[in-house]
């Protein structure tokens, strides 16, 4: 997978075009990382940020990693890492990391 695949896919999921899941990871995560961060925030997230490297295929899970940066009002900038899975007619995405890249301003 490409970084211009990647964004694509991203940019369906922001349009509607494709759904997103969040799994039980994906919140441990923002508990521990980042409280109060929402599906509205990733979803912003995913519209307003961009691509930070390119796709990394992941064997254990068969799908590609993508490490998405952005800055949200109130959270700074943070780094999403996101699954993205094939299927024989749709895309899987899913958000399973959240990292804090830059400390609150008070």
């Amino acid at each position: 997978m490409t970084k211009k695949e990647a964004s694509e896919l991203v940019a369906q999921v922001c349009q509607g075009a494709m759904n997103i899941a969040y799994t039980d990871h994906f919140w441990q995560r923002v508990d521990e990382r980042i409280p109060g961060f929402s599906t509205l925030h990733a979803i912003n997230a995913l519209r307003q940020g961009e691509i930070n490297c390119t796709p990394i295929k992941d064997k254990d899970f068969n799908n590609h990693k993508i490490k998405w940066l952005a800055d949200i009002p109130d959270f700074g900038k943070v780094e999403l890492v996101i699954g993205v899975k094939h299927f024989s007619n749709a895309v899987g995405i899913t958000i399973y990391e959240v990292k804090k890249t830059k400390p609150v301003r008070s």
